[in-house]
C-alpha cells in the first residue's frame, strides 16, 4: 500500500512538472514578442536639444501656412487647422477657432459638446482662417527648449505666439532634419488640399 501510494506521488509530481514547464515555455515567447515590439527601445540622439533649436530658427522663414481644412472631432465639434509647410513637406499644424479666426494653443480644444447630432457651423471658413495662421506665423517665435519625443526618434521645438506654444517641429534626433509630421500630413491629405509628395508614400489613415 505505502510502495503504491508513493508511486502515485511520484507520477502526480511528473505530471505537474511537465506541466509547469510547458506552461514556462509557451510564456516565454510571448514575453519576447512583447520585447521586440520595442515598448522599452530608445534611440541615443546623436543632435543635442540646442542643434535642434537653432535648427528650427534657421529655418523658420522658409516656413509657410498652406490652405487650412476644417473636420469634426467625435462631438460633433469643428476643428480648423492650417498645415506648416516646408519645401512642401507638412511639418505641423496650428489650430484656429472658427468661432473668431483666433489662434488656438496647441493641444486646446474648444470642447463643446453638441445637444444634437446636428454638426456645428463654423462662423468661418478656411479660406480666412488660412490668412490668419498667415498673420499670425509672422509674430512666431521659436522656443528656446526642445522636448525629447518618440522613444528618443525626434526633439519637438515649439513655436510662440504671444507666450502660447501654437505648435512644434520636430527635429530627428540623428540626423539633425526637419522631419514630416506624420499625423499633420495625413490630415492634409485626407481634408485639405495638400498631395503627398512623389518620394514619400501616403500617409496611413
Amino acid at each position: 500500500m505505502k510502495a503504491a501510494g508513493m508511486r502515485t506521488i511520484q507520477r502526480a509530481a511528473r505530471i505537474a512538472g511537465v506541466a509547469f514547464l510547458g506552461s514556462s515555455l509557451a510564456a516565454a515567447p510571448a514575453f519576447a514578442k512583447k520585447e521586440r515590439a520595442g515598448k522599452e527601445w530608445f534611440v541615443q540622439p546623436t543632435i543635442q536639444a540646442t542643434q535642434a533649436v537653432q535648427t528650427v530658427r534657421q529655418n523658420l522663414d522658409r516656413i509657410t501656412i498652406g490652405a487650412a481644412w476644417s473636420k469634426y472631432g467625435k462631438r460633433g465639434d469643428l476643428k480648423i487647422e492650417a498645415p506648416l509647410l516646408l519645401d512642401n513637406q507638412v511639418i505641423g499644424r496650428i489650430a484656429v477657432d472658427p468661432t473668431n479666426g483666433a489662434i488656438l494653443p496647441k493641444g486646446f480644444s474648444l470642447n463643446r459638446p453638441l445637444a444634437s447630432s446636428t454638426p456645428q457651423a463654423p462662423a468661418i471658413g478656411p479660406a480666412p482662417a488660412t490668412e490668419a495662421a498667415q498673420k499670425a506665423l509672422s509674430a512666431v517665435t521659436v522656443g528656446g527648449y526642445a522636448l525629447l519625443a518618440k522613444h528618443g526618434e525626434s526633439w519637438n521645438v515649439p513655436l510662440v505666439l504671444n507666450g502660447a506654444v501654437v505648435a512644434d517641429v520636430k527635429v530627428d534626433s540623428r540626423t539633425g532634419a526637419i522631419a514630416t509630421n506624420w499625423k499633420a500630413a495625413r490630415d492634409a491629405v485626407r481634408f485639405g488640399r495638400v498631395s503627398p509628395r512623389p518620394e514619400q508614400p501616403l500617409p496611413p489613415r
